[in-house]
């Protein structure tokens, strides 16, 4: 069964069964509490991404704009389905990204997804 799990992952709030259920869905050396730092560093690329958005808006720049909201959409769902232990569903989504989106993809977070 799927333990509920918190948003955002701290791993100090992260009961046994839960620390666990992730743990059991990475690859094999990749540590539960770098899994969770790569989330939190991709969250804070999407949120300046969101600023970079808002910016774009202000200064009047419309299809920036529109483009930096379709990326952090993207980005933000593929961090929602990585939050549920989920790496392969967020590898299908990876892979219809952009290269320049990826980009915003931790390194380490990238290659460990692509090693199950």
């Amino acid at each position: 069964m799927t333990p509920k799990l918190p948003n955002p992952l701290r791993l100090e709030e992260l009961t046994e069964q839960q620390q666990t259920y992730l743990q059991d869905r990475l690859p094999r050396g990749y540590l539960l509490r770098q899994y969770i730092d790569d989330l939190n560093n991709l969250q804070q690329e999407i949120d300046g991404l969101i600023e970079d958005g808002k910016s774009f808006v202000k200064m009047k720049e419309y299809g920036p704009a529109g483009t930096t909201f379709t990326d952090v959409s993207e980005l933000q769902d593929i961090h929602t389905v990585l939050s549920r232990g989920k790496l392969s569903k967020a590898r299908v989504l990876v892979e219809s990204l952009d290269t320049a989106v990826r980009d915003y993809l931790p390194t380490r977070l990238y290659d460990q997804m692509y090693r199950q």
